[in-house]
């Protein structure tokens, strides 16, 4: 399985959203304009990579989801939060799963902000060393 990369694990969470949510709109960035609402955008908050081996890394990466309801009312919010509970959870991209771990989720000012981590191993191919250039050989019989 190959390793998956920061954008590659923050489109797939965008992609869940969009089926899960489809009358939402999602983002993966603020726009110049602002937000349409009701709105979901979703960032990566915060990642770390810790050497564990000679080729073999542990990376975790921490998405922070926001959800901008179109009233400021948390009914809507309690039911967004439940579904990225269920879903999050295990994720997958291409053939591989990976689950989610610290989910969290806190109010502030109306907004609801869902925080989840994927933990990922990374292991780096070996370098190869340099293949020699070819040796020609040649022989004789000395007198």
């Amino acid at each position: 399985m190959e390793a998956i990369t920061h954008i590659q694990l923050l489109d797939q969470v965008l992609n869940v959203l969009r089926a899960l949510f489809p009358q939402t709109n999602v983002y993966g960035e603020i726009p110049e304009g602002g937000f349409t609402l009701p709105a979901l955008y979703g960032m990566i908050q915060r990642g770390e990579q810790i050497k564990e081996g000679e080729l073999r890394y542990r990376r975790r990466l921490t998405l922070e989801l926001q959800y901008h309801p179109l009233e400021e009312k948390n009914q809507s919010s309690y039911g967004v939060v439940e579904s990225l509970y269920r879903r999050l959870e295990i994720l997958q991209i291409g053939e591989g799963l990976y689950r989610g771990i610290e989910l969290n989720h806190e109010m502030k000012e109306g907004i609801l902000h869902f925080y989840i981590t994927y933990p990922l191993t990374i292991y780096r191919e070996r370098d190869r060393p340099q293949a020699m250039q070819t040796l020609e050989q040649q022989g004789g019989i000395k007198s």
